[in-house]
C-alpha cells in the first residue's frame, strides 16, 4: 500500500511566514484558498490569481508572467483561454497584487538582511531554517572609459533562495524524522513537497497519520499543515 503524504502550498505558506504578510496568512489561517482570496481580490478567477501569485513570489514581472500564463493555459489544453490571458492588463493587476501583498517587503527584508552582515566585514547571504549560506548573484559590470570594472551583487532573488531553501531544508527534516520513528525502509521517494512511501496494507491508514503529524511544523505562522492518501498506485493516493 502506498503512502503519500503532501505538504499544502508549502513554499506559499513560508512566504507568508517570512514577510509577515497578514492579509495571505489570513486565508490560511481560516482555512479558506489563498489562491482564491488573491482572485476575488484582483477581480479575476482562480487560474489567473495563483499564477501571479506564484509568480511574483519568485520575483517575475508582468510580461513573463502573462508569457507563463499563456504557455500553461496551452499545456493544460486550455487554448480557448488564451484570448482573455492576451486582453487581460497584466501590468495593472500585477501592480493590485503588489499593493496588497508583501511581495516588495521581503525583497527589502532579505537585501537590508544580505547588506548588515556584508557591513559587519563578512560575507553578505541570507540563513535558511537549516542554517545555510544564500547569497546574492553577482554580476560583473566591465570597465569603461570612466570607471574600472566592477561586481555588483543582485539581491532580488533572495527571497526565492530563503523560501525552496528553507522548503528543501523541512523536507529533509521530515526525512530524517520519519527514519528516526523507524519507518526509514517504507520511504520510496519524495516528488516536490511529498514524501512517498510503502506499507503493509493493514498499516496504511495508521503510517499516514503518524507521517502526517511528523511533519507537521507548528512553528511557522501560518504552520505547515500536511494532507495525504493511501492506495495502490500513486494516483490513487494523490
Amino acid at each position: 500500500m502506498l503512502v503519500v503524504a503532501d505538504y499544502e502550498q508549502m513554499e506559499l505558506r513560508q512566504f507568508a511566514h517570512y514577510a509577515t504578510d497578514e492579509r495571505m496568512r489570513s486565508a490560511f489561517l481560516a482555512g479558506k484558498d489563498s489562491y482564491q482570496q488573491v482572485a476575488d481580490l484582483l477581480g479575476v478567477d482562480r487560474f489567473i490569481g495563483k499564477t501571479i501569485t506564484l509568480a511574483s513570489q519568485y520575483g517575475a514581472g508582468w510580461v513573463t508572467t502573462r508569457r507563463q500564463a499563456i504557455k500553461l493555459a496551452f499545456t493544460l489544453g486550455q487554448e480557448h483561454r488564451v484570448p482573455e490571458l492576451e486582453a487581460l492588463d497584466w501590468k495593472d493587476v500585477m501592480a493590485k497584487f503588489h499593493a496588497n501583498y508583501k511581495v516588495e517587503h521581503i525583497k527589502e527584508l532579505c537585501e537590508r538582511q544580505a547588506q548588515r552582515r556584508g557591513l559587519a566585514g563578512g560575507e553578505e547571504y541570507v540563513r535558511t531554517v537549516g542554517g545555510r549560506r544564500m547569497r546574492p548573484k553577482l554580476i560583473v559590470q566591465p570597465a569603461t572609459d570612466t570607471r574600472p570594472a566592477c561586481i555588483i551583487p543582485v539581491y532580488k532573488d533572495l527571497p526565492n533562495s530563503l523560501i525552496q531553501g528553507s522548503c528543501a531544508d523541512i523536507m529533509k527534516e521530515s526525512i530524517i524524522a520519519i527514519g528516526d520513528a523507524g519507518y526509514g525502509e517504507a520511504m520510496r521517494l519524495t516528488v516536490h513537497d511529498e514524501i512517498v512511501m510503502e506499507v503493509p496494507e493493514d498499516q496504511g491508514q495508521s503510517t499516514l497519520a503518524e507521517v502526517s503529524a511528523l511533519m507537521h511544523r507548528r512553528e511557522y505562522v501560518p504552520e505547515l499543515s500536511v494532507s495525504g492518501d493511501i492506495g495502490t498506485r500513486y494516483g490513487d493516493a494523490k
